[in-house]
């Protein structure tokens, strides 16, 4: 059967519990409610559905956003939940498992009810006991006829259900005026979809017309017309006689020499009667008296204006971003970045609450209380969706490396963030061999390679050897090494860069908004009025702005310099934090001082 054993199958009912945000009754679960309205028709659907989902079928622009909405949705993964934490409890597991057959038929049933959801606002889901298998079902209310209180029929697929032995429930998103009936985006712009279908048609019908006939070409008579050298085969009138030829004269002559000439221009591009202009000698007085008559009307330029005005209108009408019919031509990757979790806050996430809100009180909690769970037990159960699959984040493999090389960041998120899974975790031999090798080429301090190699269990020296060196080894002396500070020509001449690297990345910034940045702007202080800059966006403004460091003599190595100056000037871009000199201080405190050279 569609649910665990024990489900039960009786009458009409409503749910005691309704979302403000969604709405879903179980029609063949738990006892009715009186005096809640109720469709008592035939069918659920309404003429507004009948024309979208024809207006679905014609106009391409529309279906195309339609199905990506379903496309979207259908990335989400569902999950069970209790008291909103990610549910261990095994009945409801198997609740959920049961639901189209798991997670590969809840993604088409997510897609499906995207669609249905744009389109007509509601739908219904229909699980049909088949014996070893159960056949699930997502039909337009439009499709599905009622024949009595507990019986259903679904007149496409010729099926007949009744609820002793089936699930029949209908979702669907609640009118805000009227909340027992459905309400989608469609609603709203079925003027706007009968304009582009009515702009489509009328473009088609011009194109035709012209496409009908060549129209007429009227020659005076009074025009003569000399014997032309085209020549045409005549039937003979009897069998077996030769072919004969012959040569039209007057108009009809020269009308069948400006078809041939127009076969062969077309036929042979190189031959030179597609570049040679027919001559023909007219008399002056009959040269304005030739006319053309055409049965068509002009193509109306204005008719693909308003067509494309009309889509844009559908565009801001639909429950989606404008710029996924419109276009993004002229938006960068980030750009488009931000488009897709714009989709996903503001229009995906809270239609998949709405369906799962709806799953919750019209499927899940009554399974569970037909199961024997109390209905407050149950009450803390509900369906959640996973939309971590629905974003698209930018490459961040660059910042994972360097906040796992600095200790922020743990290995499985870098390797994630890499595009490698779990499976990919060196083992502790492979471990081992590169910490020696890490060990062999000098790039750690004497103390973190004996903890490394304590805590990796491996004894490269004896005990007694270690504590000889620990003993040996005396305590560092700040007295020993005082810091001279930083002269402040350094600090200045690193300021410098500093500016000059945000200028920069300013300038780009200008670039990548076009003219909604007004030029009085300073570029240095640009970053401050940015909503949000990621370090990998940081990385990309910032590209090549440390050229100087290799020509500028601070004392320290050109590298060093440069690394701490990128890291500085990138955390003021992603904290939208002005200049501070004295924080610049701390960060060039931290370079090495250049090492003489031996002469």
């Amino acid at each position: 059967m569609p649910r665990p054993s024990g489900y039960r199958s009786e009458v009409l009912a409503q749910p005691t519990q309704m979302a403000v945000y969604a709405a879903a009754k179980n029609y063949t679960i738990g006892k009715a409610r009186k005096g809640v309205p109720v469709n008592t028709g035939n069918s659920s659907g309404e003429g507004w559905q009948d024309t979208g989902w024809d207006f679905y079928d014609e106009v391409g622009e529309y279906r195309y956003a339609v199905d990506w909405v379903g496309n979207l949705l259908s990335r989400a993964v569902l999950t069970v939940t209790e008291n909103g934490a990610e549910s261990t409890n095994e009945l409801a597991i198997e609740t959920m498992a049961a639901l189209f057959g798991g997670p590969e038929g809840q993604s088409e049933m997510l897609r499906s009810l995207g669609i249905h959801y744009t389109v007509a606002g509601e739908a219904f889901i229909v699980g049909v006991d088949q014996g070893d298998a159960d056949s699930w079902h997502v039909i337009a209310s439009t499709e599905i006829k009622r024949t009595g209180d507990n019986t259903f029929r679904i007149p496409g697929m010729d099926l007949d259900i009744t609820g002793n032995d089936s699930l029949v429930m209908r979702l669907w998103r609640a009118h805000p005026r009227k909340p027992w009936k459905a309400n989608a985006p469609t609603r709203a712009v079925l003027p706007i979809l009968g304009e582009i279908n009515k702009l489509t048609m009328h473009v088609a019908a011009q194109l035709d017309s012209r496409l009908a006939g060549a129209g007429l070409l009227i020659l005076p008579s009074e025009m003569s017309f000399p014997t032309m050298p085209t020549t045409k085969p005549r039937q003979p009138a009897n069998e077996g006689d030769p072919v004969q030829t012959i040569a039209p004269s007057g108009a009809q002559g020269f009308v069948d020499m400006l078809i041939d000439v127009m076969e062969t221009a077309i036929g042979n591009r190189g031959d030179a009667s597609a570049l040679v202009p027919i001559v023909l000698q007219v008399a002056g007085e009959y040269i304005d008296k030739v006319q053309h008559l055409t049965f068509w009307s002009e193509l109306d330029e204005h008719a693909i204006e308003l067509r494309n005005e009309a889509i844009r209108r559908l565009a801001l009408g639909m429950d989606m971003p404008p710029e996924v019919l419109t276009g993004i031509a002229d938006v960068n990757h980030w750009g488009a970045w931000q488009v897709d979790e714009s989709s996903i806050k503001a229009h995906s996430e809270p239609l998949l609450k709405a369906i799962t809100s709806a799953l919750t009180i019209g499927y899940l909690r009554p399974v569970l209380e037909a199961e024997g769970m109390s209905e407050e037990e149950a009450l803390t159960f509900a369906i959640g969706a996973d939309t971590s699959q629905l974003r698209m984040r930018p490459n961040r493999s660059k910042e994972s490396i360097e906040l796992y090389e600095h200790g922020e960041l743990k290995a499985e998120t870098m390797r994630r963030e890499n595009g490698f899974t779990e499976d990919d975790e060196p083992d502790e031999e492979e471990r081992r061999k590169w910490l020696i090798r890490k060990v062999a080429s000098g790039s750690a301090s004497p103390e973190q390679v004996e903890q490394a190699l304590q805590m990796l269990g491996i004894q490269i020296v004896s005990e007694a050897d270690a504590d000889n060196m620990r003993e040996t080894r005396p305590d560092p002396s700040i007295k020993d090494h005082p810091d001279p500070g930083i002269p402040e020509e350094a600090v200045a001449a690193a300021e410098q860069m500093v500016f000059r690297a945000l200028e920069r990345a300013g300038n780009r910034l200008k670039n990548r908004l076009g003219g909604k940045v007004s030029e009085r702007i300073d570029a240095v202080a640009l970053y401050l009025r940015m909503p949000e800059i990621t370090a990998a966006e940081a990385n990309g403004l910032l590209e090549d702005a440390w050229a100087s460091c290799s020509w500028t003599d601070l004392g320290v190595e050109a590298e060093a310099l440069e690394r701490v100056l990128d890291a500085y000037t990138t955390a003021l871009l992603v904290k939208r934090a002005p200049h501070d000199r004295a924080l610049l201080r701390t960060y060039l405190a931290d370079i090495p001082p250049r090492l003489p050279v031996a002469v």
